[in-house]
């Protein structure tokens, strides 16, 4: 019923996208369901995505990775507001996160004492952006948007440099607080992974 109701909110939204992230928000916080929950999430970060905010759909995503997969052993039996609160500290350090080369993770994080390492650029950021071999301003847009959409999917980071910065492309934690939510049971986990897989863009049996 749920998932009805976010649907019909869905499209019936009339304030953009903070109220139906409100909605969403209001849905995690009404289940103790661990598949619907990766539901939301999932349709929320396709919401995202075809919004134009392919970023924060990762964003999303790699924050909810870290708090199932790398989350410090003496947070676990903390209230899950507080384990965000220091999840928060992890993610706006900026450092390597789960999904980018060479992360090693939150718990990995707080193990070393929260160094902060040497700044590198994200990866998406790092790859040469090509110029269309046209003169034509719209071409270039054209193909500069379908390159992005391919290849520059993270998100960024306040010490990225890029002539194509695109300031939607810094997510902060505040931007996806509200979608974040305890996924523990086995099946849910299992379901959380072919559906960031899915949304990547790799269709998953079941």
């Amino acid at each position: 019923i749920w998932m009805e109701w976010l649907e019909w909110r869905i499209r019936q939204a009339k304030d953009a996208l903070s109220g139906i992230v409100e909605d969403a928000g209001r849905v995690l916080s009404n289940t103790e369901d661990d598949l619907l929950r990766v539901r939301v999430l999932w349709r929320m970060a396709e919401l995202l995505k075809s919004a134009g905010y392919v970023e924060r759909a990762m964003a999303l995503f790699q924050a909810q990775a870290e708090w199932v997969m790398n989350m410090p052993p003496t947070l676990r039996d903390l209230p899950f507001a507080q384990q965000l609160d220091e999840l928060e500290k992890f993610w706006e350090s900026e450092v390597l996160r789960v999904g980018e080369a060479n992360s090693t993770g939150w718990s990995s994080w707080v193990t070393s004492g929260k160094e902060t390492p040497q700044h590198q650029p994200t990866a998406s950021t790092s790859s040469v952006r090509p110029r269309a071999p046209t003169a034509d301003p719209h071409t270039q847009w054209a193909q500069s948007e379908k390159w992005a959409d391919t290849y520059a999917c993270l998100p960024t980071r306040s010490f990225d440099e890029s002539d194509d910065a695109d300031p939607y492309s810094i997510i902060l934690f505040s931007d996806i607080r509200p979608l974040l939510a305890p996924i523990r049971s086995p099946d849910a986990i299992d379901a959380f992974r072919k559906a960031w897989l899915a949304l990547l863009g790799l269709w998953v049996p079941g």
